[in-house]
């Protein structure tokens, strides 16, 4: 916060207790700056695709589901290849035994 905020919040006694010297310069602080930073966004498009098909996997295991499944699966696996980019499998699974 700028000084003259410091100064508006002690004046208008916006906060009890706090009280500001205004002849007092405040002192450079790394953490606030670094605080005010905006970080950029992330990219759109990763610059470390696979190049190949199955260079690249990502699974996930989700569940318990409630409902079970008609095969009564609690549980399913999420296969997905980066350089496809599509879900190659879905594996249903009737107790958390993958991990």
């Amino acid at each position: 916060m700028s000084n003259d905020g410091l100064r508006q919040l002690s004046v208008e006694k916006m906060m009890d207790g706090f009280q500001f010297d205004s002849k007092k310069e405040i002192s450079y602080c790394e953490a606030c700056t670094e605080g005010k930073l905006h970080k950029s966004p992330h990219p759109s498009a990763s610059s470390r695709r696979a190049e190949y098909v199955l260079d690249s996997v990502h699974s996930d295991i989700c569940g318990k589901l409630s409902p079970k499944s008609a095969s009564c699966a609690e549980y399913f696996v999420t296969i997905i290849d980066d350089k496809a980019g599509t879900c190659g499998l879905c594996v249903e699974i009737q107790e958390k035994s993958v991990l």
